[in-house]
């Protein structure tokens, strides 16, 4: 990433100044990967207070470095620039990877791990985490996909690019961060319904599974939020994405949960299938109808992706639960 940043910023994202961006980006991904592992682990313990206080330390680091390089320029009159933003993800990246691996030394220290034994554990796990692996793999290629198209597809229905980038940056950094926020409280639901459902999987409880679904799909519906982007951000544009893509947010909530307990009933296959095909559905829209119909197009294909989402995966949960 670091040696191909000039081509991936020229030739992917068709804007050569992101080329200081991806090169210190690149930093980030060898801790980002090692304390997720190690969060993993402790989410499968149900342990999720290292987790959250490896999450505490990362975004503590994050917006202190950004807020110290702040601070150090306005003293020397010099501006903020974007890749200093970066720097604060890679502090935080690496300091959270710090708190987790002294942490996870502790508790490794008492385990003798044979070679046998691993592999006996890396042949049973391997149906569920390549599924898994998979699905994370889509949704980042996915977002890519629309980062890179959305701009160019807007400037073929006739915008400039300066607007263009405008109207994705709006969308992208303001609208949707919006949106998400109230789901924080369903994406800790969501890592905790795996472990909790296998476990109830794995011991027969059918009930518990069966009560667990009715309960994530109530809490999904109470996180539909409508928000003022005006008054957030004095921002018309984004007000205007808000009003029309509140109605995405129990989609959104019911969708994550509903795939976390299927991923517990080890239907990871079909939750990937699933998503595929809800990917497919968006990418496809986005190439046909933004350069004719605009950003709106591009609503539109959100709403119509994540109905499709929401159904097969309520579907999918309902026809394994009875079964």
């Amino acid at each position: 990433m670091y040696s191909n940043a000039n081509y991936i910023s020229i030739c992917i994202l068709s804007e050569p100044r992101c080329t200081e961006l991806v090169k210190a980006l690149s930093f980030s991904i060898l801790p980002a990967a090692i304390h997720s592992c190690i969060n993993g682990y402790y989410y499968g313990l149900k342990k999720a207070a290292i987790p959250a206080a490896t999450q505490l330390i990362e975004q503590t680091a994050r917006i202190g470095t950004c807020y110290l390089i702040y601070a150090i320029l306005s003293d020397g009159g010099s501006c903020f620039k974007p890749v200093y933003s970066i720097y604060g993800i890679v502090a935080g990246e690496a300091s959270a990877t710090v708190f987790s691996v002294i942490t996870i030394k502790k508790d490794f220290s008492y385990f003798k791990i044979s070679v046998k034994s691993l592999k006996t554990t890396a042949y049973g796990m391997a149906a569920l985490f390549i599924p898994l692996s998979l699905n994370y793999i889509l949704a980042s290629f996915s977002s890519s996909a629309e980062n890179v198209l959305i701009p160019r597809t807007l400037k073929l229905y006739g915008l400039s690019p300066a607007l263009a980038l405008d109207i994705f940056g709006t969308i992208s950094g303001l609208t949707l961060p919006v949106l998400l926020f109230p789901g924080v409280l369903c994406s800790c639901a969501c890592v905790m319904l795996l472990p909790s459902v296998s476990e109830a999987n794995a011991a027969g409880k059918d009930a518990k599974i069966t009560k667990t679904i009715n309960s994530c799909a109530l809490f999904g519906l109470c996180f539909g939020l409508i928000f003022i982007g005006d008054f957030l951000f004095s921002s018309k544009l984004c007000g205007y994405f808000l009003r029309r893509l509140c109605f995405l947010c129990p989609l959104m909530h019911i969708s994550g949960m509903l795939c976390s307990i299927l991923h517990g009933l080890g239907k990871a296959k079909q939750v990937l299938f699933v998503n595929l095909l809800t990917c497919a559905i968006r990418i496809l829209m986005i190439m046909l109808l933004v350069p004719h119909y605009g950003i709106d197009a591009y609503l539109w294909a959100m709403l119509v992706s994540h109905v499709f989402m929401t159904l097969a995966v309520g579907i999918l949960t309902c026809h394994t639960a009875h079964k």
